[in-house]
């Protein structure tokens, strides 16, 4: 019997070890200003946003755009042939 209990003991000590690193590693990712309540707060807004942005890539207005070279040509882009 008691070496059943040992074995449960040593699972929960290892579960709880395995939480204190989890706990911390999300400190150390976070680093020192920021709290995991306050970043979860800012997802919302970062999915609407990306959302909208879709939404005006593709309204009919943005597909009609087209890009002119410029004359002294593209820098930093490369035509297609």
């Amino acid at each position: 019997m008691s070496q059943v209990q040992n074995q449960g003991d040593s699972q929960v000590v290892a579960r709880r070890q395995a939480a204190s690193r989890v706990q911390q590693d999300i400190r150390l990712s976070l680093g020192q200003t920021q709290s995991l309540p306050h970043m979860l707060m800012t997802a919302p807004l970062a999915v609407n946003l990306l959302g909208n942005i879709k939404l005006l890539a593709f309204s009919d207005h943005a597909l009609r755009i087209r890009l002119q070279e410029p004359r002294g040509g593209f820098q930093y882009l490369q035509k297609a042939t």
